[in-house]
């Protein structure tokens, strides 16, 4: 049902559901860890959950390398099992310090608890309009040429990568900042904080849009080998361009989403961005449909489609915001993306002179991010961007302490 162009091969479908048995393992594992998250996070303690993370990449990594030469695609499923029980595990000794004491209760007549409730299903409908998303693409891809599919997986852990380290962990540490202000009433400090939250994301998205769009094809070459073919690296690098254009999108939805989350709104969110998966659907369909006999890779018009409906889902969340946020600086704002994108702009001119220079794929790739960063920042810095001034103190600081 949910990938019918694979209604005709069942032995891929049993694979399919095998491994879904398997993995249901992490879902039990992470409905216990992402508990342990929320609680660290309540704390104000973030290193733990980054870590834990990483331990679960770790865990995904050990079956890819150890477990799939003797157990094939089944030792990558049992890796994500392994990496999400170590998720768990890493983070019980500090959970422990919290000193947490626990009985079975149903105490439905506290308001906090009704409260809870209430916020609770909008965002887990949520949840799964972005899911739903991730599932037309899958269905769509499935019907077109063999391989879209994992095509399109590459290109979204490419893109995904970026994302999470910019808008997640910002998003994730100022949400319990817009919380605790929003709860004390103070909507002074709590607009600067959410325009402070997304200068310090749009800082970093959009010269990692530039950088993607100029060296998208470079990383997907990374991925090249039997299987992954030149042809498939062209299709993978052509979806990530789709997924790039919408960098700046997501990264502010992480934002702005939080916000309304602090101000105990979860059904506006909910409800524009249910609107913003049939908007996705009818431009995927829409936009393959038109691409298709004129293009070969139309397979970009999904992750197109993803990053258009992303966008305007943004706009609308940050324009509905405002007027909860009366004192929001757009006019500073403004300019400091200007001095942002003029950044971006000589950074591309500069990384394009070095692409059309070197055709080795190291080149590019390293010498192409080194000249970006330098570029960028000295270019931002130049201007007096607030957000460049900030790093220039932060890389002052670490010099200074590296010193003695």
């Amino acid at each position: 049902m949910l990938a019918p162009g694979w209604a005709t091969n069942p032995t891929q479908v049993q694979l399919t559901a095998n491994l879904i048995r398997i993995l249901l393992g992490s879902f039990i594992l992470f409905s216990i860890s992402g508990l342990l998250m929320g609680i660290h996070n309540a704390h104000e303690h973030f290193l733990i959950p980054a870590l834990a993370t990483v331990i679960y990449n770790v865990g995904i990594i050990f079956g890819a390398v150890f477990l799939s030469p003797r157990w094939g695609v089944y030792g990558l499923a049992v890796g994500v099992v392994l990496g999400a029980l170590g998720h768990l595990i890493l983070q019980l000794p500090r959970f422990f310090r919290y000193h947490p004491r626990y009985s079975p209760s149903f105490l439905l007549h506290l308001p906090e608890v009704r409260q809870v409730g209430k916020l609770v299903v909008p965002r887990m409908f949520g949840a799964a309009v972005w899911e739903i998303n991730a599932w037309v693409n899958v269905a769509i891809a499935s019907l077109m040429l063999p391989g879209t599919v994992s095509a399109m997986n590459v290109a979204f852990q490419i893109f995904t990568t970026p994302q999470i380290i910019i808008s997640r962990a910002v998003g994730t540490v100022s949400f319990p900042l817009f919380s605790r202000l929003a709860s004390q009433g103070k909507k002074d400090e709590l607009g600067k904080a959410f325009l402070d939250s997304v200068q310090q994301v749009l800082y970093l998205a959009i010269p990692t849009t530039a950088a993607l769009l100029l060296l998208g094809y470079s990383t997907a070459k990374l991925f090249e080998s039997e299987k992954l073919p030149n042809e498939s690296v062209l299709l993978v690098s052509w979806i990530l361009a789709g997924y790039a254009v919408g960098l700046i999108g997501h990264s502010v939805l992480e934002i702005v989403s939080r916000m309304y989350f602090a101000l105990k709104d979860t059904r506006t969110p909910v409800l524009v961005g249910a609107g913003a998966m049939l908007l996705n659907v009818a431009l995927s369909l829409g936009l393959y449909w038109s691409l298709r006999p004129h293009f070969q890779y139309a397979a970009i018009s999904l992750s197109l489609a993803n990053s258009i409906a992303t966008a305007i889902e943004t706009y609308l969340l940050v324009r509905w915001l405002s007027p909860k946020l009366p004192t929001l600086d757009w006019q500073a704002f403004r300019q400091e993306i200007v001095k942002h994108s003029l950044g971006a702009l000589m950074m591309s001119g500069g990384v394009g002179g070095l692409l059309w220079a070197s055709s080795n794929i190291w080149v590019r790739l390293m010498g192409g991010s080194v000249l970006g960063l330098i570029l960028y920042f000295g270019v931002t810095y130049w201007l007096g961007s607030q957000e460049a001034q900030k790093q220039g103190r932060l890389l002052g600081q670490v010099w200074g302490r590296l010193r003695r």
